[in-house]
């Protein structure tokens, strides 16, 4: 049971910084009307 909590959490995580990433790269990059 805690192993399929931790895989869960590492993915949640792990799709957080994708997001996150990726709006910081619209930001940056002058796209920001992309932006949701």
């Amino acid at each position: 049971m805690l192993q399929a909590f931790v895989i869960t959490l590492r993915e949640g995580l792990e799709a957080f910084l994708i997001i996150a990433i990726s709006l910081a790269y619209l930001k940056k990059s002058g796209r920001a009307a992309l932006l949701p």
